[in-house]
């Protein structure tokens, strides 16, 4: 393309222009007329004139012996029809559409490029009126030399010379504004195209810190690692650090397929359980590779739709959490045998005691005097809170090792037994009792039933003078938190924290009965249900037991 200057004095485009521009382009003209209108000289106009004709541009034919007219042939018909919808398609476009020739002239453009070329300007110029015109010619503000710094015609100039589409990005910071531009070269000139891009570039940044958010997470994976495959068994991302004694990097399996890239009996492990997930499965399961324990979980990845379109696979090492586990079962199992040889060798004399103390009532009540009587009284009250005592502690002993697996439980058919447990204390104390609708969670039901069981009745028993007040409700944090809240003496702030240790009372026998080991038992219920158990009280205001719990699996959901 001509770089942009002064016009040359007459281009075939400017005496083409004489009979386009025509209200009756098909008008015979001589070459001195065309001369005239192009202020030329007219051997120029004649020269200029023989080329279009050459061209096919306009039809000539001699008047005399030394006179010719040209004139522009009529268009065809077909061919102006072709025209029509090809500019109603380029009206269509979204984007900005602009036709050049060699000479920088617009031969054609869509109502978008009219759009933006005339909104800079006073006046609302029609596609017709900017057709043959160069850019700096429409605008007064705008000259050749600004042209010629423009990424555009450089781009124009590079396609032209190579024979190639060239394209480019460009910010527009004053509008917010980013636009991709295509140039596509002809013989003839080029043709633009410019798309607004910024929704798209809005998108990429988005995604890319999304990206960084995501990969910062992956390399930084604790104690394990973390990985996402495609759909057909890929590594698109990988972080952490391998199982067992794999020796493999990220930049080693990103990109590669799982069973080229893994070790042959991680392979094994693995694979299956990923191919599920992209089934739609997930799956938790644990394996000890080269003498060390892991804990995996597949997760299938869906898309808007429901799609599942990858899955995330996980592991983490738990060798040293197994090892503790292990020792605290074996801590269990001698706390247990302890507790069960402790009561064993204190219920054999206490039985003896409480025998004698029976024997003695019936054989001498009647030689004992008031006094006698009251020792005799105590005696037995203490042999029989004793018992109560030992049978408790046995109890507490036996929560791990003598438990239910855990399966879905349903609360409120848990509490529905503890309120039939406990009808003759609520009836006697004229307790009103409020249980909102309970989840199902994942437990123990006889240890569940212990629990809530415990919790009613110190709720009714604390009541203080009232009848007792206790509703019990659910709310989902992840985990279900079910509160027992009463209306009671409530606890003291300072001892709050001791409620929950063996054997602690806040009261005395002779204020309340109990062994201090109901509140115990329901700490190490929960602990063995991977929960947790608080309290939140004011003296004289109510007491709230809240109780930790998982959801059962099937109210779980999987990775969205």
């Amino acid at each position: 393309m001509g770089s942009p200057g002064p016009a040359p004095d007459v281009t075939l485009g400017d005496a083409l222009r004489v009979f386009t521009q025509s209200q009756q382009p098909s008008t015979p003209l001589t070459a001195t007329e065309v001369a005239d209108e192009l202020a030329c000289t007219r051997r120029t106009a004649h020269r200029k004139l023989e080329e279009l004709a050459e061209r096919g541009e306009l039809e000539t034919k001699k008047t005399g012996a030394r006179s010719r007219i040209w004139w522009r042939p009529p268009a065809d018909t077909a061919q102006t029809s072709t025209e029509r919808q090809l500019n109603e398609i380029l009206d269509r476009m979204t984007g900005v559409f602009t036709a050049l020739d060699t000479d920088w002239r617009i031969t054609h453009l869509n109502e978008a490029s009219r759009r933006a070329i005339v909104a800079p300007l006073e006046e609302d110029l029609s596609k017709d009126a900017l057709v043959g015109r160069r850019l700096w010619e429409i605008n007064p503000n705008t000259t050749s030399a600004d042209v010629q710094e423009t990424e555009l015609y450089r781009s124009c100039h590079e396609a032209m010379e190579r024979q190639e589409m060239v394209s480019y990005e460009r910010y527009y910071e004053d509008e917010d504004l980013w636009v991709y531009t295509r140039v596509y070269p002809s013989e003839t000139g080029v043709s633009i195209f410019s798309q607004d891009i910024t929704e798209r570039k809005d998108y990429e940044r988005e995604l890319e810190e999304s990206r960084r958010r995501y990969r910062t997470l992956v390399e930084n994976f604790p104690n394990g690692a973390v990985a996402l495959v495609d759909e057909d068994l890929h590594y698109i991302t990988f972080g952490g650090t391998p199982e067992g004694e794999a020796d493999v990097t990220r930049a080693d399996l990103e990109g590669e397929p799982l069973h080229e890239a893994l070790p042959q009996k991680l392979a094994e492990i693995v694979v299956p359980h990923y191919e599920a997930a992209l089934d739609g499965d997930t799956s938790t399961f644990e394996r000890t590779i080269d003498g060390r324990d892991y804990q995996f979980r597949f997760i299938p990845v869906r898309d808007g739709d429901g799609n599942v379109f990858t899955a995330i696979g996980m592991s983490q090492e738990v060798t040293e959490r197994r090892e503790y586990e292990r020792a605290l079962e074996a801590s269990n199992e001698r706390l247990e045998q302890f507790a069960s040889a402790v009561s064993h060798d204190l219920q054999e004399p206490l039985r003896m005691v409480s025998s004698y103390l029976q024997l003695l009532e019936g054989r001498y009540a009647d030689a004992l005097d008031e006094d006698g009587e009251e020792f005799l009284a105590f005696a037995v009250d203490g042999a029989e809170r004793m018992k109560t005592m030992i049978d408790g502690l046995l109890e507490y002993s036996r929560v791990e090792t003598q438990g239910e697996p855990l399966e879905p439980v349903d609360l409120g058919s848990v509490l529905a037994d503890v309120r039939d447990d406990l009808q003759f204390q609520i009836e006697e104390s004229e307790a009103e009792v409020g249980i909102e609708p309970l989840p199902t969670v994942e437990g123990d039901p006889n240890q569940l039933r212990q629990l809530f069981q415990n919790l009613l009745s110190n709720a009714i028993t604390y009541s203080g003078d009232e009848p007792p007040r206790v509703e019990i409700s659910a709310s989902r944090d992840g985990d279900w938190v079910i509160s027992v809240s009463d209306e009671g003496i409530g606890i003291d702030p300072e001892k709050q924290e001791v409620v929950f240790d063996v054997f602690q009372r806040l009261h005395t026998h002779d204020e309340y009965e109990g062994t201090g080991i109901g509140l115990a038992l329901c700490k190490r219920i929960v602990e063995r249900h991977d929960g947790e158990i608080r309290v939140d009280s004011d003296p004289g205001e109510g007491t709230t037991f809240s109780v930790r719990l998982p959801a059962a699996a099937d109210e779980k959901t999987e990775v969205q």
